[in-house]
């Protein structure tokens, strides 16, 4: 049993700061906001309807508290509300929470988004969005946890009839799990060239998957003049971003920096210092422009 923990303690450690595409996803900060957490308290004690938890589900994800989202969520489910919509937030919501959460918690978030993104493929087996998420999942968990590159690969090959960019992306990271890094950046090219070469009027572009495509042009150098619109479609997404911004503005400074454009990159990384003055991959940058 002991074993069994400090394998799952190793997992944890090596699932929150993986090679792979990390999203630094914005969390709420309970400690900022006093308002915010008399509502919660004062909702403990009453007995609440299915309306009241959704306006507290609406409260809890702008202020991107996914734990509380979570709990809402399945609430709103036990008093007959069930459908594809509240199961996608739930799974997606406990991933986040399964990424911050660097203790053995992340296991019970983990096992909760499987569980709902299965559900929900079971209910439409060709639902992108959780077809992606749990080949992605599938590929970077270890087989104790659900893991297994054999299901990863399947949900690949029937994503690739849907979405080529999801599916090459997939299949770069089981080879990044593999050590196989020529192979991904291959697949990771492609997906690449699969965006610059589709139409913008794409409905599964979001700034999930703009994030992953920039952040892997910089891991696997596959910069050029091209890659400045990935960052030109970033900027013009009118979607709700989930993304801590200083990140952001820190992959648009090494572009930049790639392309020897420091004007740019000096401009980016100071924005990026001025949501959060100790970040240090920021500094570094500036450093070097210095």
């Amino acid at each position: 049993m002991q074993f069994k923990f400090i394998l799952i303690l190793n997992f944890i450690i090596i699932y929150c700061s993986s090679a792979q595409t990390d999203i630094p996803f914005e969390f709420y900060d309970y400690s900022n906001e006093i308002d915010y957490r008399k509502i919660l308290s004062h909702s403990v004690n009453k007995k609440l309807n299915i309306e009241d938890y959704k306006k507290l589900l609406n409260l809890s994800e702008k202020k991107r508290d996914y734990k509380n989202s979570i709990k809402y969520l399945e609430k709103i489910i036990s008093l007959g509300e069930n459908n594809i919509s509240i199961k996608y937030k739930i799974a997606s919501y406990s991933s986040i929470v399964a990424k911050n959460t660097k203790s053995f918690a992340s296991v019970k978030y983990l096992k909760k988004a499987l569980k709902n993104y299965k559900s929900i493929l079971r209910e439409n087996n060709f639902h992108l969005k959780s077809l992606t998420a749990l080949a992605k999942l599938h590929a970077l968990l270890p087989s104790f946890l659900g893991g297994d590159k054999n299901k990863s690969k399947e949900y690949a090959k029937r994503i690739m009839k849907i979405d080529q960019i999801q599916a090459n992306l997939i299949l770069g990271i089981i080879n990044e799990t593999e050590n196989k890094k020529n192979d991904a950046k291959n697949n990771y090219i492609k997906a690449i060239k699969i965006f610059y070469n589709q139409s913008k009027n794409q409905n599964n572009i979001d700034n999930l998957l703009l994030y992953e495509l920039i952040d892997i042009s910089v891991r696997f150098k596959i910069i050029n003049s091209n890659t400045l619109l990935l960052l030109d479609e970033y900027n013009s997404y009118k979607g709700v971003n989930l993304i801590q911004l200083e990140w952001v503005y820190f992959r648009f400074a090494q572009v930049y920096l790639f392309l020897n454009n420091l004007k740019e990159a000096k401009y980016y990384a100071k924005k990026s210092l001025d949501l959060n003055s100790n970040f240090k991959k920021s500094k570094e940058i500036i450093n070097i422009i210095n």
